[in-house]
């Protein structure tokens, strides 16, 4: 799982900051969506349409964090049903460093431009119990794909002063404050998908894509002609230009799409290099990471092999991993407050998913995975599903409790190296040595001296 490790540089602030005002603005117009160029937003996502009068945004230093929260009304309060109340979290070290700000005749605008999704949060019922949120409880089902966020505070209902006071605690946070004549967008390009037969092709796309607007919003006709051409005259590098590509426009707030492209596209070009070779009995396996808001998909890692890969093959798999919105593990002091992320993340293990025309299902996890949230996904083809694979992988119809039938099945995907094949007319059945309460053999098999020195050889 060291792919999955995070290595952060943390943002550092005066102690005088840290114990600073907090401050937050009432009736605040929100939207979520992307930079597409330093002084250019694109809108998707606004959250002021139904009730701006009831968002409030807070700067909280002493937590190091902003909010967004929509304020409970009075017909929130006497409801008969349990309205829910969602508070968006970006802690600072989730946020790009440079907050870009226009300044109108009578108002203000803010962009803040992330770097991880903000985690939701619900306030249900009159009690305000604090659970875990999912996109849809924002309103928006694509609030996970948003790269930054847009605030306008008007003078006739926000103080001068105190917006100014903002601004001014922002540079002292250690954020940048651009000024700029800032132009806003609505959306005009949705995601798409390629006519290709090539899984690796339409996978690496999709690591492209699951990055947010930030991706598609540049996905103007033009360009999507240009990656046409490209795709025709360059088929065998296309894979790794798109893996490529994903790596270098993660971190960046915004980009020029064309010009990132020309130049992974002349790099891979001159070093004519079409895809990573893995190491000695690996396997390249395509990750995909499960957030409370979204699908990220990232670029083939080696895996060292284990026995069912060996068996069905590398290129049916898929890795799946469950994380926060930073990439962190999902915790919580109390597990109902993970109710709605799990119910959520449930569909996806019974229903699965599919990436192109391959859908994928559940299939299993060892235990160190298990610890690490991880899990396997197969792609059924030929007669080959999940289901088969599990009985076909050794009697476990004795197992009636399910953690021991996890662990047992997930004895198959521990890391192992093929060495050599022997035929079964030399293979010994014996049994086990056990007694009326115990089984001292169980897991235990034998190994002739002779084979023994030819599996040391290699």
């Amino acid at each position: 799982m060291a792919w999955m490790e995070i290595i952060r540089k943390k943002r550092s602030y005066p102690e005088s900051v840290r114990h600073g005002e907090a401050l937050s603005f009432r009736g605040v117009r929100v939207v979520g969506g992307s930079m597409t160029s330093p002084v250019t937003f694109v809108q998707h996502c606004d959250l002021s349409k139904n009730y701006q009068d009831d968002l409030n945004v807070s700067f909280l230093p002493e937590s190091s964090m902003f909010k967004i929260e929509k304020e409970c009304t009075l017909e929130d309060l006497f409801a008969a049903d349990n309205t829910a109340q969602f508070t968006l979290e970006a802690a600072f070290d989730s946020l790009h460093d440079t907050v870009v700000v226009h300044k109108g005749d009578t108002y203000i605008v803010m962009v803040l431009n992330l770097k991880f999704s903000s985690k939701i949060y619900d306030r249900v019922g009159k009690l305000y119990r604090y659970t875990r949120g999912v996109a849809n409880h924002t309103g928006s089902d694509d609030i996970g794909c948003v790269n930054a966020y847009c605030f306008r505070l008007d003078f006739d209902r926000h103080e001068y002063s105190k917006i100014k006071l903002f601004l001014s605690c922002l540079i002292c946070t250690r954020f940048y404050v651009a000024y700029a004549d800032l132009k806003t967008t609505l959306t005009q390009y949705a995601k798409i998908s390629w006519p290709t037969s090539s899984f690796e092709v339409a996978y690496a796309w999709e690591c492209v894509q699951s990055l947010g607007f930030k991706v598609t919003d540049h996905i103007s006709p033009e360009v999507k002609r240009y990656i046409e051409i490209l795709m025709f005259r360059k088929p065998t590098l296309i894979p790794q230009i798109f893996y490529n590509l994903s790596e270098q426009l993660m971190d960046k707030p915004f980009f020029l799409f064309k010009d990132e492209l020309d130049l992974i596209v002349r790099r891979i070009t001159k070093t004519g290099s079409s895809e990573k070779a893995s190491p000695p009995h690996h396997s390249m396996v395509p990750r995909m990471v499960l957030t409370p808001t979204k699908l990220v998909y990232l670029p083939k890692e080696p895996v060292f092999q284990n026995r069912i890969l060996r068996e069905y093959g590398e290129e049916c798999f898929i890795k799946v991993v469950i994380r926060d919105e930073d990439f962190t593990k999902l915790c919580s002091v109390q597990s109902v407050e993970l109710d709605n992320i799990l119910e959520r993340m449930k569909t996806v293990f019974k229903d699965g998913f599919k990436i192109q025309e391959c859908h994928y299902e559940f299939l299993g996890c060892s235990n160190s995975q298990l610890r690490e949230h991880s899990f396997w996904f197969f792609h059924p083809h030929d007669g080959i599903t999940s289901k088969f694979i599990r009985n076909s992988s050794g009697d476990l119809s004795s197992e009636m409790c399910v953690a021991s039938y996890v662990s047992r099945f997930g004895l198959c995907f521990s890391s192992s190296q093929k060495t050599v094949d022997i035929d079964k007319s030399c293979v010994v059945y014996v049994r086990d040595v056990k007694n009326d309460q115990y089984c001292f053999t169980d897991g235990i098999g034998c190994i002739s001296p002779r084979l023994a020195e030819k599996v040391i050889c290699i």
